[in-house]
Order: structure tokens, then sequence, then C-alpha cells
């Protein structure tokens, strides 16, 4: 029976066509060599012109004045979907800044009575705890102080290095944790707002009138324990006769010294 694919051609054609012709198989060859050669070409030019374009990129973080301007370099090496991942983050922590900063200003005014917008002290202590075990505190006072930390190269390795929310900060210049100033004056604020609202200490000491054994002064309120101990040892006295008993117990004291005796240790009338 006759192949109707290739009855109808030229035997020449065929024969390529089934790759019985070796001039033609080493034409095919030689073209699909050629087009890997231009494609290795072009990702080398590729390859160039990005280590190029990083080269620029790191010399311009380098050479940076400010850190908006380090920062503004430094994105442009950031992975595309690491870096969409750390925006969408942001806007969680700003949100978080925003309760935060309400609050400790004062501004806070949604209402109790709305029980779908409203975000107590208490709760809003607590999502901040969750947030921060979660994904950390952003060390912002720490990136503030080093200066121009991007011109220094072992002190840069050394702050991003980790990849938490502080190297990503110093980095980027992206908010992926609260800042540390911020939690340290919402711990105040929460630690004034409970002392303020604990309940007052009453103390359950009972009191009972005393009178003056001596004088019969007016009765003071004492402890029923102290009352309890007067009447086990002794009678109670006021402040007066307190005063007076002691004067009475120095001048017999003074009486009794050697300078004020009579008589001498012989019997004899001292002279005056």
């Amino acid at each position: 029976m006759t192949n109707r694919s290739t009855g109808i051609l030229p035997p020449e054609v065929a024969t390529e066509r089934r790759g019985d012709n070796p001039a033609a198989t080493a034409s095919e060859a030689a073209k699909r060599r050629e087009a890997l050669k231009e494609k290795d070409k072009l990702r080398k030019r590729e390859e160039r012109a990005r280590d190029k374009q990083q080269a620029e990129v790191h010399d311009a973080m380098w050479k940076a004045e400010t850190l908006q301007d380090f920062w503004a370099e430094s994105l442009k090496t950031a992975d595309p979907a690491k870096l969409a991942a750390w925006r969408e983050r942001q806007e969680r922590v700003l949100d978080t800044l925003h309760f935060l900063d309400e609050n400790l200003n004062g501004t806070y005014d949604v209402s109790p009575n709305d029980a779908e917008c409203y975000v107590s002290i208490e709760e809003g202590d607590e999502d901040l705890k969750k947030d921060i075990a979660e994904h950390g505190i952003c060390a912002v006072t720490v990136i503030g102080l080093l200066g121009k930390f991007w011109q220094q190269p072992k002190l840069l390795e050394k702050l991003t290095k980790p990849g938490d929310a502080t190297s990503i900060a110093a980095l980027y210049g992206i908010l992926v944790g609260v800042p540390d100033i911020r939690v340290h004056q919402w711990d105040a604020f929460v630690a004034k707002h409970r002392s303020k609202n604990a309940p007052l200490y009453t103390p359950t000491v009972s009191y009972i009138p005393l009178r003056c054994a001596r004088c019969g002064a007016p009765p003071t309120s004492v402890p029923v324990e102290l009352a309890a101990a007067y009447q086990a040892n002794r009678e109670y006295l006021c402040m007066n006769c307190l005063q007076k008993a002691a004067k009475i117990r120095e001048f017999a004291r003074e009486s009794r010294s050697p300078e004020h005796a009579i008589f001498d240790s012989f019997g004899r009338v001292k002279d005056q």
C-alpha cells in the first residue's frame, strides 16, 4: 500500500523529512547550535547588564548621603515577591500604630457601644503582644543612633544579616514590626491605666476608744490589738501624762547623782 504522507512528495523531500538526508540533518543541527549560541550570548549580555546595574545601585547605596536616599537605592535590589509581602505587612503595622497613637494622645473616640469597631485598651494590649510574638519588634531607635551605617560594610552586614524586622527596616525602610519606642510608650501607658483603675485599698483595722488612766483625758481611738496589749500589760496614759512621768523620773535620777548628795561617804554634811 502506498504511503500517502510521502507518495505525493518528491523523493528528495520525503527523504529529508524522514531524516535520511545527511546534508539536511547536518544543516538543521548547525542551525540549532547557532540558535543555542545566540541564546547563550543573550543570557550573558543580560547577566552582564544586570551585574552592571547592581554594581551601580550598590555604588549609589554606598554614596548615599541620607537614609532616605539609601533606602531608595536599596529597594531596587529587593526581591519583588518579598517586597510586596513586606508592604502588605507594613499596612497592618500602620493600623496598629494608629490605634496606639490615638490612645496615647487621648484622641481615641470610638464608642464602646460600637461593638464592631471598638477596641478596649486591654484588648489592644493583648493584640499587640500577639503581634510582637509573631513578628518581633523593630529597633528603630538603634537604627537612628547608628548614623551612616550603610557606609560601614561590617556594620551594614551585621545589622541586615538576621532578616528580622529591624534588618528589613534598616535595609529598605519598611516596617514589618512595631517600633520599639512605641512599644515602650504603650507599656508605660497601660501600666498607668491599670494603676488608676485598680480598686483602692481599705485597711480592715478596727479601732476602740481608750481614756487616760490618770487624768481621764478624752478618749483616743487606737487599734483593737493595741488596746488589748494595754489591758494585758499596763494602763493607758495620754501623751501629757507620759511627759510628766518622764520629767519626774529624770528629776529623781538627777537627785540621786553624787553632785546632789547632802552627805559625803563618811556621813558628814557636805560643804555647800
